[in-house]
């Protein structure tokens, strides 16, 4: 005890506090996981292999009620510890729950798209009637920028942005509660180093939930996220550095979160980009209108289909993806004493590296090298061959059965 009054006093209330929120999370996370896991096959909310899946056999989904769990658990435990103002994080669990049940719902009956996004824009014009929006946003060499009646907008577009980046990105075993569990560490530090607690706790319970669920949800996967996972993870990051924004001084947190999830909000500019592309290509679609609509329809041609199909091993995909985000967040925190001079010099590296990825992925894959077709000739027997020769021992063996 006296060794973790040490630490408390170290870190202060505001870390401990954080630390609280990230290990509590974590630990519900964990044990709560595996109930949550009968509890989808008896209802048989069951992902089945198919032609865009990447698994061999059938998995559970609603793996997002486990995490919520955490987040829940995280964060009251640790804003209790640091006793500060309770409005919005209640405002942000009680939606990020609605949220969770929106895409319980998706896991359940496959929602359509139209749907899924009306519910999020919902929730994200919840927020701003809590009084979380975003309010100020700040630009690179132009400073913090009011937005003034533009705040309900921008916070809907955020909360669909964030939410829908991370569902694009959780295909393969462990890649987007990996990507979301670097990030929110990231923010997390961000938020403590800028003097915001209650951000940093909120960032905290995501991370320890996130991290919790990797501990099932790894190559060997025995439960995926599903919807209910992936838009709450994306909702909690969205709401959160929103929360950050209402204050000058960590007005900039919506860049921060918007550069450490550079890997899956590329994705999904790239995915639109590409079923838009295909869809005006197409002889059955005429109008731009049409177009968009076929966006929402899923394909294989996301970054971890293509990084598959060149031959890297599940692991090996959700590692490159979990590397990439750790050195963007490494970046990230290097630049937070500097200001927010160099911000835009860092863009530049960041950019340079994630592009980088992308175009390895879009390579085309080596084609084997096709067989040498092997002849095969025929063997025949002379038309009067002798009869073959019977050994001694097989002629004495005949003999003595006579």
């Amino acid at each position: 005890m006296p060794t973790l009054r040490k630490i408390m006093d170290v870190i202060g209330v505001d870390g401990t506090a954080c630390v609280i929120a990230v290990v509590a999370a974590a630990f519900l996370s964990i044990f709560i996981t595996p109930t949550v896991r009968h509890f989808a096959f008896w209802l048989r909310v069951v992902d089945e292999p198919g032609p865009r899946r990447v698994h061999i056999q059938p998995t559970a989904r609603l793996g997002g009620i486990g995490v919520l769990a955490g987040i829940l658990g995280g964060a009251v435990l640790g804003i209790g510890v640091l006793g500060g103002s309770w409005d919005k994080v209640w405002s942000v669990l009680a939606i990020g729950a609605g949220v969770c049940f929106l895409g319980a719902l998706d896991d359940r009956r496959s929602l359509s798209p139209v749907a899924k996004l009306g519910g999020l824009a919902l929730a994200g014009g919840l927020l701003t009637l809590t009084g979380i929006s975003i309010e100020i946003v700040h630009v690179p060499g132009l400073g913090a920028i009011q937005l003034g009646w533009l705040a309900l907008p921008a916070t809907i577009a955020w909360v669909v942005a964030c939410s829908n980046a991370v569902n694009l990105i959780d295909g393969v075993d462990g890649a987007a509660t990996g990507v979301v569990t670097i990030a929110a560490c990231t923010m997390a530090l961000c938020a403590l180093a800028t003097g915001d607690p209650m951000t940093a706790v909120l960032f905290g319970a995501t991370c320890g939930a996130a991290g919790g669920f990797l501990v099932h949800n790894r190559q060997p996967a025995s439960i995926f996220l599903g919807d209910s996972g992936s838009l709450l993870l994306g909702f909690m990051l969205a709401a959160t550095s929103a929360a950050g924004t209402s204050k000058s001084a960590t007005a900039w947190m919506l860049l921060g979160t918007l550069i450490v999830l550079a890997v899956p909000f590329l994705e999904a500019i790239q995915s639109f980009i590409r079923r838009f592309c295909a869809a005006r290509a197409s002889d059955k679609i005429a109008s731009i209108l049409s177009a968009i609509r076929a966006t929402a329809v899923a394909d294989t041609g996301h970054i971890h289909h293509r990084l598959l199909v060149r031959g890297l091993s599940h692991h090996r995909v959700s590692f490159i993806l979990h590397v990439v985000t750790a050195i963007i967040g490494v970046t990230i925190l290097l630049l937070v004493p500097s200001g927010m001079v160099h911000w835009s010099a860092a863009l530049v590296p960041l950019l340079v590296g994630v592009t980088a990825l992308f175009v390895l992925a879009g390579l085309k894959p080596r084609e084997a090298a096709p067989e040498t077709p092997r002849v095969v000739i025929p063997r025949f027997e002379p038309p009067n061959s002798p009869e073959p020769a019977i050994p001694k021992a097989t002629l004495r063996e005949k003999t003595l059965q006579k």
